[in-house]
């Protein structure tokens, strides 16, 4: 198995397929991937996640510029950019 960086793993990721994200409150998401993908403007990729941490923050992010069209989650948390997802 050969390693890859961040940039080539987010390239990798076809649209539409749903990214899964482990964490709580933005603790424990993969921030260089979340950044990554926030630099390359991957869009259409819903997300499932433990909940949608705050604006700015984990998986919030990426509600505050508009790239997860879904989610699906059991607590939204205190994100109010995910309340109409």
């Amino acid at each position: 198995m050969k390693a890859v960086s961040a940039e080539e793993a987010v390239a990798m990721i076809p649209n539409g397929a749903t990214v899964m994200v482990g964490g709580f409150m933005g603790v424990g998401t993969p921030e260089r991937l979340r950044a990554e993908r926030v630099g390359q403007k991957k869009a259409e990729l819903p997300i499932t996640s433990m909940d949608a941490a705050v604006p700015d923050q984990g998986v919030g992010k990426l509600f505050a510029e508009a790239l997860a069209p879904a989610l699906r989650t059991t607590n939204i948390g205190l994100n109010p950019n995910a309340q109409n997802r």
